[in-house]
């Protein structure tokens, strides 16, 4: 008989207040029961770290394919707090064990008839979209390629668009349009639904009521607590503050000086960028309020990769978007940085030498 979660987290981590725990990581992330007890009973005492519990569980309610969890190495690297390559070990030893490699199939059915099952299984299951195919048939340059063949699978990317004929500056507007129409803070995407203009009206009216009713609007505060509500801003802002910290989505507030010094360089070398290689930059006329420069791998993601500002501010991260597709952007990036490193190193030798 199974322990209850919260006695195994007593016990075995020594957790004073497991139930606190719990509800705190019930609020980053949706997880249900079954996958966070995984975690627990996998990880030993020695390696457990809330942190990483904590990215787990961001990891596992954000992950849009459930089903091929278990093929990608971040979900055991967060499950049992492990590195990169011993995550990837175990997914390869769990192909082993279900029989799911090459070599299986040969030792099951024979050499001919075994690699023929196994190419059909390659084509039928979730292996065209690992990144063990795209390593065995691009070599190198895999992560380039898997990114591209993911994007032209998705709406959200203009490579879904180009594909199917339509120009970059029309495949474009066609993100903006699908983002718009999937998003519940746009009108058009309660339009596509079917409902009225004045049905849409009191939508809005609750969202934005939701909005002013926040325990971060000032306004909102004074009416509430008109004798103390300083005290109770400061308070809720540190606590969200923290959070967004912990997450990964803010800057430390300690490091607030140091991004802003890392910033001012990576602007002062995307302006010299612009400066010395503006014709290296596709549509850069187009650079207006409608479209913005962008970074494809962002400064932030940057500074805290300890990435030199020189790159993330280097022709090769520069790209022209449409302001909407930029302010919906943010922090994200539309690079890894294994291909921006890549790119840095083609364009220096290149150019570099040119001018030697």
């Amino acid at each position: 008989m199974k322990i209850k979660l919260t006695t195994l987290m007593k016990t075995k981590f020594n957790i004073s207040n497991p139930h606190q725990v719990l509800k705190e990581l019930k609020q980053i992330g949706k997880i249900d029961s079954r996958s966070l007890r995984k975690l627990f009973e996998d990880t030993s005492p020695e390696k457990f770290n809330f942190e990483i519990v904590k990215k787990y569980v961001l990891y596992i309610s954000t992950h849009p394919n459930k089903s091929k969890i278990a093929y990608e190495p971040k979900y055991w690297m967060y499950r049992r707090n492990i590195s990169y390559e011993d995550a990837v070990e175990i997914i390869n030893q769990n192909k082993i064990d279900n029989g799911q490699t090459k070599e299986a199939f040969i030792k099951r059915y024979g050499k001919e008839k075994g690699e023929d099952l196994f190419a059909k299984f390659q084509k039928n299951s979730s292996y065209p979209t690992s990144n063990e195919y795209f390593m065995e048939k691009y070599g190198d340059r895999w992560e380039e390629e898997r990114n591209y063949a993911m994007r032209k699978k998705t709406k959200r990317c203009v490579e879904y668009w180009t594909c199917r004929g339509y120009s970059l500056e029309d495949a474009k507007l066609k993100v903006s349009e699908f983002q718009q129409s999937t998003s519940g803070v746009h009108r058009n995407y309660y339009r596509n639904l079917g409902y009225s203009e004045t049905e849409i009206d009191i939508i809005f009216k609750q969202i934005n009521n939701k909005k002013k009713n926040n325990i971060r609007n000032t306004n909102y505060l004074k009416e509430k607590y008109p004798d103390n509500w300083k005290e109770v801003y400061l308070e809720v802002s540190e606590k969200y503050r923290k959070k967004m910290e912990e997450l990964g989505l803010w800057i430390c507030k300690d490091l607030v000086d140091d991004f802003k010094k890392y910033k001012d360089l990576v602007i002062r070398y995307t302006n010299q960028s612009i400066l010395f290689y503006k014709e290296l930059i596709e549509n850069i006329e187009l650079r207006s309020m409608d479209y913005h420069l962008d970074h494809k791998y962002s400064i932030k993601m940057g500074f805290i990769n300890d990435i030199d500002p020189k790159i993330i501010g280097s022709v090769v991260n520069i790209e022209i978007i449409p302001a909407k597709i930029n302010a919906s952007k943010q922090e994200k990036c539309s690079i890894t940085k294994p291909q921006l490193l890549k790119n840095y190193k083609k364009f220096t030798e290149k150019y570099e030498n040119q001018k030697d």
